[in-house]
C-alpha cells in the first residue's frame, strides 16, 4: 500500500507544480515598463509573494508589489492554487481566474488581469512547446490568434508580461510591460535575454551614440503604411521584437542614417525596435501598428 500511495503522488507533482509553485512564499517577479514617446523611461516594479489572507474560509497568498525601490509595498491581490488553475481577487474586486496551465493547444479560457479589473479577458493557445531558462526546461504556452501572439504563459513562472498583467493589451495599451527577472527563494529562475540587469529605475540604457531626436515616424502608424527613421542611427543594426519577444528580423542602418521599414506583414499591435551602435551603446523605441 504504501509503495502504490508513493507512486500516485509522484504522478500528480509534475501536474500540480505549474500553478504552486507560482504562489509559493518569497516568490518575486521584476518588471520594467516603459512609457511610449519619442524615446523610452523605464521603471521597475517588483512583485512579491508575502504572507497570507483568508476570505471566507479560503486561504490566500498575498501578491506584495513595490513601485519605488523596494522602499514601500502594496497589495496587489490575493492568490490561491487548486489544481492546475491559479485564481486572483483584484483589491476590492471579486474572484477570477489568473492561469488555467490545463488549457491545450487550441483551447481558450476567461481569464482575469490586474488592468481589467473585474472584466474577464479571452485566451487563446496557439501552440504549447518547452523552453530552457537557468538550466530547467520548462512549459510554454503561446496565446493569440489568426497567427498574432499577445502573451506567452511559462511553466512555473507566469506570464512573460508579469505575474498579473496577462493580455493587458486588452484593456490599456500604454506603457509596456516586460517580466525582467524571476526568483524562487533568492534563486533567479528567469532573466530576459534583451536584457543584463534586474532592476532599471528612470532611464536604464545607454544613448550616447544616438541623437535626442531620434524617432520614427509616424508612430502610431496604420498598417500597410512605409515609416521612416528620422535624425542619425548611422551604422546602427536594429532589431525588431514584438510584445512577446518574438524577433520579427534585423535591420541596418546605412550611411545617410535613415531607415524604411515595411509595415504590410505586420500583425497590429506593439513592437519594440532595438538599436545597437556600432559602439555597442543600446537605445529602444516603441512602434505602434494599427
Amino acid at each position: 500500500m504504501k509503495k502504490i500511495m508513493l507512486a500516485a503522488i509522484v504522478l500528480l507533482s509534475p501536474m500540480l507544480m505549474h500553478s504552486q509553485t507560482l504562489v509559493d512564499e518569497g516568490r518575486q517577479w521584476n518588471v520594467v515598463n516603459s512609457v511610449m514617446g519619442f524615446s523610452l523611461t523605464y521603471g521597475t516594479e517588483i512583485f512579491r509573494i508575502s504572507g497570507d489572507s483568508l476570505v471566507e474560509g479560503t486561504l490566500y497568498k498575498k501578491m506584495m508589489v513595490s513601485y519605488d525601490s523596494l522602499s514601500s509595498w502594496s497589495l496587489a491581490g490575493l492568490l490561491r492554487a487548486e489544481d492546475e488553475k491559479v485564481y486572483y481577487i483584484h483589491p476590492g474586486y471579486d474572484e477570477g481566474l489568473l492561469y488555467d496551465f490545463g488549457l491545450q493547444k487550441g483551447e481558450s479560457a476567461m481569464v482575469r488581469s490586474f488592468f481589467c479589473f473585474s472584466e474577464d479577458v479571452p485566451v487563446t493557445v496557439m501552440d504549447i512547446d518547452t523552453v530552457v531558462y537557468m538550466g530547467v526546461e520548462r512549459k510554454r504556452w503561446l496565446l493569440g490568434e489568426d497567427g498574432w501572439a499577445y502573451d506567452i504563459w511559462v511553466e512555473g513562472i507566469g506570464s512573460l508580461s508579469g505575474p498579473l498583467y496577462t493580455r493587458y493589451g486588452y484593456c490599456i495599451v500604454c506603457p509596456v510591460w516586460e517580466l525582467l527577472c524571476a526568483y524562487q527563494t533568492d534563486e533567479k529562475i528567469y532573466m530576459h535575454s534583451d536584457y543584463q540587469i534586474c532592476y532599471f529605475s528612470s532611464v536604464g540604457i545607454d544613448e550616447s551614440d544616438f541623437g535626442a531626436d531620434v524617432r520614427l515616424f509616424p508612430n502610431p502608424v496604420s498598417r500597410g503604411q512605409k515609416v521612416q527613421l528620422t535624425n542619425s542611427a548611422v551604422g546602427s543594426v536594429i532589431s525588431m521584437y514584438s510584445a512577446t519577444g518574438v524577433l520579427y528580423g534585423r535591420f541596418a542602418v546605412d550611411g545617410t542614417g535613415s531607415l524604411v521599414i515595411e509595415t504590410e506583414r505586420l500583425n497590429p499591435g506593439l513592437f519594440t525596435l532595438v538599436f545597437t551602435s556600432p559602439s555597442g551603446s543600446v537605445r529602444s523605441l516603441k512602434l505602434l501598428v494599427r
